[in-house]
């Protein structure tokens, strides 16, 4: 990956096949827009409008439709901008659900059911992503999203897709806090699904969810949960989970100087790759990765990493460089 320096980038995901990496980043407007890297032609794409921002972006598992979420539709949550006391520029249901498809002619599978069939056929073939490559046909492929008409205008946060790539799920909120919610773009519904999760983990091949309770970690089958949005009672489907709880004596063991020297070597990495002239200014990064290596030998409190880290990013002479350190106990 020693092509791609992205700006400001996060939120990976890979296709199906891993020819293509779809990230976020920003560029001069400041929004955060969706773009792929063709891993074998090693070139970098935009395929989200950059006049709103675009996040977490996800492939389906047959390659052919990358959803994401977007904020392009903003309602402001002001009700008057007039007086001494008028509030400040704010903004409410801010996030869509976006279907992008990644082929010229090609429809996404909103409501896919009909009278005999109310739930549609199974819309997807996640075997096709492993059988064949994905492609992606980039003319006029900004203007090709759709945004999923059920699914409500909110913040959301964490989305995945599970099993075959009819079903999503997200975190939403409301008043009272966050709640994990279920999406079948087949079927066109969305449907809540359980309050409070602390974590969510998604398997690789997208057959299991971990929910992290505060009751311990809850495993479901991504079948199980899809049929929240097909009229299954939520008691029935959350008694099918697998609770775990760790054992009484559960312990983690941490060498705290090879975790220092991770934390060392994660921060030059970082430093190496998102610092905006690929040439460090000059500065042969490497050798001064290892020039500075034997003062973490030397440490004696994780706090003493912030001068370390100091001392080497003051090598590249530039303003605005700033280093945080969370304490032990954080």
């Amino acid at each position: 990956m020693s092509g791609l320096r992205p700006r400001a980038a996060g939120e990976y995901a890979w296709s199906p096949d891993s020819a293509w990496l779809a990230f976020v980043a920003s560029d001069d407007t400041e929004f955060s827009s969706v773009y792929v890297w063709n891993v074998a032609e090693n070139n970098v794409t935009r395929v989200t409008e950059n006049s709103y921002n675009a996040a977490e972006p996800t492939f389906t598992p047959d390659g052919l439709f990358l959803y994401y979420l977007s904020d392009a539709a903003i309602e402001s949550g002001s009700a008057s901008p007039y007086g001494a006391r008028g509030s400040e520029p704010n903004v409410q249901n801010e996030q869509r659900l976006m279907c992008l498809p990644l082929r010229a002619g090609f429809a996404c599978p909103f409501h896919g059911g009909d009278e005999l069939n109310p739930h549609g056929g199974v819309a997807f073939d996640p075997s096709i992503g492993a059988r064949f490559k994905t492609k992606i046909h980039f003319p006029g492929i900004e203007k090709r999203a759709v945004a999923a008409p059920f699914v409500p205008k909110r913040a959301y946060a964490g989305l995945k897709v599970l099993g075959d790539g009819r079903t999503f799920i997200a975190e939403t909120k409301d008043d009272v806090g966050w709640y994990l919610v279920v999406v079948d773009v087949v079927a066109g519904t969305f449907a809540p699904f359980f309050p409070d999760p602390i974590a969510t983990i998604v398997s690789g091949d997208g057959e299991v969810v971990v929910l992290a309770t505060d009751k311990g970690l809850a495993l479901f089958s991504a079948r199980a949960i899809a049929m929240a949005g097909r009229g299954v009672p939520q008691e029935q489907l959350l008694h099918s989970a697998q609770l775990w709880n760790p054992p009484p004596a559960f312990t983690v063991s941490v060498n705290p100087r090879k975790e220092w020297m991770q934390m060392y070597d994660e921060a030059m990495r970082n430093m190496r790759d998102a610092f905006y002239d690929p040439n460090m200014h000059g500065v042969d990064w490497a050798a001064t990765t290892e020039t500075y290596r034997p003062l973490v030998y030397k440490m004696t409190h994780k706090s003493d990493l912030r001068d370390v880290l100091t001392q080497a990013f003051g090598e590249l002479s530039v303003l605005h460089v700033f280093i945080s350190i969370r304490d032990d106990d954080e």
